[in-house]
C-alpha cells in the first residue's frame, strides 16, 4: 500500500513550503523526510551545498574532455546527483545557443558541398537484448567563402533522421556521400557524389574527437547513454566548447 499522507504543523518542506510531510530514513544520523507534494527528501535544519564556480568550471572541462559524470564526481569529491544536475543545466544551455546559431546561419545562403556520414552508438544498456543502437548524423558544411562549419541529427538510421538533419542544412553545390541507400532517395543525382574517402573523411575526423570527448560515446567501456535528449545536449556542448558552429577557414 502507498505510504499514507501525514500533516505536520512541526515541519514545512524547505522547497515548496507544503506541510504533507513523512519520515523518510536517516543520512549521517539525521533524520530525513519526504515531501509528498513535491516529493523531495530533506533535512529539518539542512542547508544546500553551495560549490565554487572554479569547480563547476573544472567540472564543465572535464566532462568535455572524454572523463565521465562517476570520475568526476569522485574527482572533485562532489555528489554524483549534483554532477549531473550541473551537466545537464549546461546541457540546456548549449541546446538554446545552438538553436540560436541556426537561426543566424540561414542568412549565409547557399553552401558550396556538403558531406555527410554517420555513427554508430549504443543506448540504454551496453550488452544484452535490451540494448538499442543509435545513429548520430553528422554534416561538414563548406561555404562559398571557404569557411566550414558543422551539424548533426540524432535517431535511427533511416530516412527520417536524414530527412531532420537536411532541415537544418542550407541547399549545396555538391553532396558528398558513403554508398549508404538512403542517400539516393533525397540527394538528386546531379548534386550527389559518392564515396569513402575525400571530404566524408572530414566526417570521420569529427566522430574520431566526438568520441575522444565524450565517455558516453567511447566503446569498450563502462560509459553508455540512457536518454537521447542528454546524448544531443553533451554532443551540442562539445560542439560549442570547440567552436564547430563558427566559420573555420578550411
Amino acid at each position: 500500500m502507498p505510504r499514507p499522507r501525514a500533516y505536520r504543523d512541526d515541519i514545512r518542506c524547505r522547497h515548496c513550503g507544503s506541510n504533507w510531510i513523512v519520515k523518510n530514513g536517516k543520512d549521517h544520523e539525521k533524520q530525513t523526510f519526504l515531501c509528498r507534494h513535491c516529493d523531495r527528501r530533506f533535512t529539518q535544519n539542512g542547508k544546500n551545498p553551495t560549490h565554487p564556480d572554479a569547480v563547476k568550471k573544472q567540472a564543465y572541462a572535464m566532462y568535455a574532455n572524454g572523463v565521465g559524470v562517476s570520475a568526476i564526481s569522485r574527482i572533485l569529491d562532489v555528489k554524483l546527483g549534483t554532477v549531473y544536475k550541473w551537466v545537464k543545466k549546461k546541457g540546456k544551455w548549449a541546446l538554446r545557443a545552438l538553436a540560436s546559431k541556426r537561426k543566424t546561419r540561414k542568412s549565409k545562403g547557399e553552401a558550396k558541398a556538403i558531406s555527410l556520414d554517420e555513427m554508430w552508438t549504443y543506448k540504454g544498456v551496453r550488452k544484452g537484448p535490451h540494448r538499442k543502437s543509435c545513429w548520430i548524423w553528422t554534416a561538414v558544411i563548406e561555404w562559398e567563402d571557404g569557411s566550414w562549419s558543422f551539424e548533426f541529427a540524432i535517431g535511427d538510421r533511416s530516412e527520417k533522421t536524414l530527412l531532420k538533419l537536411l532541415k537544418r542544412l542550407p541547399f549545396a553545390e555538391e553532396y558528398h556521400t558513403d554508398k549508404y541507400p538512403v542517400y539516393r532517395s533525397w540527394i538528386p543525382s546531379s548534386q550527389h557524389v559518392v564515396g569513402k574517402g575525400g571530404k566524408v573523411n572530414r566526417n570521420e575526423g569529427f566522430h574520431s574527437l566526438l568520441r575522444d570527448c565524450l565517455y558516453r560515446l567511447r566503446r569498450a567501456t563502462k560509459g553508455y547513454t540512457k536518454c537521447l535528449w542528454m546524448l544531443e545536449a553533451s554532443i551540442a556542448f562539445v560542439a560549442l566548447k570547440r567552436g564547430w558552429y563558427e566559420y573555420h577557414r578550411l
